[in-house]
């Protein structure tokens, strides 16, 4: 399944997605949250389950016309992580 198609099937449920490139491994998950303690408790878990991954980064929307907005780059120089896949998020939305 591709990073798009993911996106796409995560509306309603939740998907995964994982790409190598130049020896770095990169996992997508992605899960629909309806707050923002949801969308907290899932990151979370995540970061638990890839407990030594070097960078757990994230985004989420949440609200009526995406009121809540949140990106975390987890480390990774500012603005090169979360705030890119919070973009995706906006227009795949």
């Amino acid at each position: 399944m591709s990073f798009a198609e993911s996106l796409s099937y995560s509306k309603k449920s939740r998907g995964e997605h994982e790409i190598v490139i130049e020896k770095s491994r990169f996992i997508c998950h992605i899960q629909r949250a309806v707050s923002e303690e949801e969308a907290q408790a899932f990151i979370q878990s995540i970061k638990k389950q890839h407990w030594n991954a070097t960078h757990n980064c994230s985004a989420y929307l949440i609200g009526e016309h995406d009121l809540i907005q949140k990106a975390n780059d987890d480390g990774e120089p500012s603005g090169t992580a979360g705030v890119p896949m919070l973009e995706v998020l906006k227009n795949g939305s």
